[in-house]
């Protein structure tokens, strides 16, 4: 790869901005809000803030700009944050074993989501931003219909054996993956559940912008591809450290820019999945070559000693990796869906934004 290729890709980017907390506390989770403009992160303090990542903030130059400070909802330490489109609401979960539901401009909690028996690992929007999904510890994933003004789920999908980690909602479909090893893929429009077992346990799920493809952050030190249309791991990916902690990698937003062609579809309020006809992948259609994903470019993905690493999406090699990003394991590395930007967030309590060099 020239010099060119580098500054058009994430391998280009330089850490640019930095925000601490003031005591220390982890930031477990962040997510880009659905128009790249904004950035969420979730912190042990039960807190949530809302910063703009491409402006220096005028009091602290070297952070970005915090906008808001959303609290008084979690008992709890936040785990996972996720934005609606719109980017008027969001939700956060964390060990109240309570989904809440956010208004972005007021700051006010407006429903809490009960049900689940233990702690919530992940929560999801629909992509219409009309159902919330959440994942616990309890080995659920539950289904919540934000248009009513109910509080219990629609839908409960309990097939885990072990604790539910990480969710991804796709046009109709909903993707998870959690400690027991498998990914389960819930197909709404045909009311059919599709079963990889993984053989590791995984604390993080994302999906290529075109959903031909599953990538799992695993607990043996791996992030690993997946062809969904057969199962058939298509790629693997070592280097960074990850086999103790809740991480979150994800693709580049080179599939983002380059791939702007994803379902619209919503799921219905009223979805309703058969189990008595889930199947495994492995009989179904032959994966799509490796090389015809050739657009797509990097995965990004943190690491337990503190890095941040890049790797080339189709040789797995490490195409980039800023050492010492974090003092101590990385929790998330998220990636704009509009433009060349990341940010990870750390247990030592800082959130990392990386930019193009200035020029």
């Amino acid at each position: 790869m020239d010099h060119e290729e580098d500054e058009e890709s994430v391998v280009g980017l330089v850490p640019r901005l930095r925000f601490q907390h003031e005591s220390g506390k982890a930031l477990a989770c962040c997510c880009f809000s659905t128009d790249g403009g904004y950035v969420m992160v979730g912190s042990d303090d039960r807190c949530v803030r809302l910063f703009n990542p491409s402006r220096p903030d005028p009091v602290t130059p070297s952070a970005p700009l915090l906008i808001k400070t959303y609290d008084g909802g979690h008992g709890y330490g936040v785990t996972d944050v996720a934005i609606a489109s719109g980017n008027s609401r969001f939700a956060t979960c964390g060990g109240d074993r309570a989904a809440f539901y956010w208004d972005v401009g007021s700051g006010e909690v407006v429903r809490r989501l009960k049900g689940h028996n233990e702690g919530i690992n992940a929560v999801a929007f629909s992509d219409d931003g009309a159902l919330l999904l959440s994942g616990s510890a309890d080995r659920s994933v539950r289904i919540f219909d934000l248009r009513s003004q109910g509080s219990t789920p629609v839908q409960i999908l309990d097939e885990a054996r072990d604790a539910v980690m990480s969710i991804v909602v796709h046009g109709h479909e909903i993707t998870v993956a959690g400690m027991d090893g498998v990914v389960r893929c819930y197909d709404a429009r045909v009311g059919e559940t599709y079963v990889d077992d993984v053989g590791e346990a995984m604390t993080g799920v994302s999906v290529t912008h075109d959903n031909e493809c599953v990538l799992t952050m695993c607990l043996d030190d791996s992030v690993r591809l997946l062809d969904k249309r057969s199962g058939r791991q298509l790629n693997a990916y070592y280097g960074h450290k990850h086999s103790s902690y809740h991480m979150r990698g994800d693709l580049s937003c080179d599939d983002a820019v380059s791939l702007n062609l994803s379902l619209s579809l919503s799921l219905s309020p009223n979805l309703r999945l058969s189990r008595s006809r889930s199947r495994s992948r492995s009989p179904r259609l032959k994966p799509k070559p490796i090389l015809e994903y050739r657009i797509l470019k990097h995965i990004v993905m943190g690491s337990e000693d503190g890095g941040v690493y890049a790797y080339d999406f189709l040789s797995a090699e490490v195409a980039k990796e800023w050492p010492n990003a974090h003092k101590g394991a990385v929790t998330a590395v998220r990636s704009s869906p509009k433009a060349f930007l990341l940010a990870s967030t750390g247990h030592d309590g800082a959130l990392q934004i990386y930019g193009e060099p200035r020029r």
